[in-house]
């Protein structure tokens, strides 16, 4: 038995689409300007954090890595992804941490209460801030070389609590820069 939508469920269902779809639509992050993890300002023994906010970087994210001398040299930024223009940390791994292609682990920390709260847990060698907001953040995309000419871009909207990935996609760039990389799907489980 074949069964019609209404109206209202065909324009809920159209609005959802094109909702999930909007990432996917806007793949030119390969255009877009980047915040380079190797260009970060502070480490995290001299930024300008509270005692209690080093130590709550500490908790958050030295601890699984039971290296905390080493993670005291860790680079540490101050940026803006809240459409509210306070400042968030952003935090890169040590550089021994850090793989061949210049992909580093990095952690973006929003002050929320009196308290640090960890909102992205990436893999890259930088961030870019998109122009679309959710949830009083920015959308973010973290580029991850692959190889030379593949790059992964990874593509995050805040939910309210913390950065969730909606789009993966693979740029490979040609062999002249003039020319635009071929655009594909990131492949499964990645």
């Amino acid at each position: 038995m074949r069964r019609k939508l209404s109206l209202a469920s065909g324009v809920a269902i159209a609005f959802l689409c094109a909702g999930l779809s909007l990432a996917r639509d806007d793949r030119k992050d390969w255009q877009r300007t980047s915040i380079h993890l190797s260009e970060l300002d502070y480490t995290l023994e001299d930024a300008a954090v509270t005692p209690r906010e080093r130590a709550q970087i500490m908790d958050l994210i030295v601890a699984p890595y039971l290296e905390r001398q080493a993670f005291s040299a860790s680079p540490v930024g101050f940026i803006n992804v809240s459409d509210d223009e306070s400042k968030q940390i952003i935090v890169r791994c040590p550089a021994r941490g850090c793989g061949g292609t210049g992909n580093c682990e990095f952690w973006v920390l929003v002050r929320e209460s009196g308290r640090l709260k960890l909102v992205l847990e990436e893999n890259g060698w930088g961030l870019i801030v998109r122009q679309g907001t959710h949830g009083g953040f920015h959308d973010v995309a973290v580029p991850h070389h692959l190889s030379a000419r593949d790059t992964v871009f990874s593509v995050y909207q805040f939910n309210g609590t913390a950065y969730r990935r909606v789009d993966c996609y693979v740029a490979t760039f040609p062999d002249h820069p003039q020319n635009a990389p071929a655009i594909r799907d990131c492949p499964a489980g990645h």
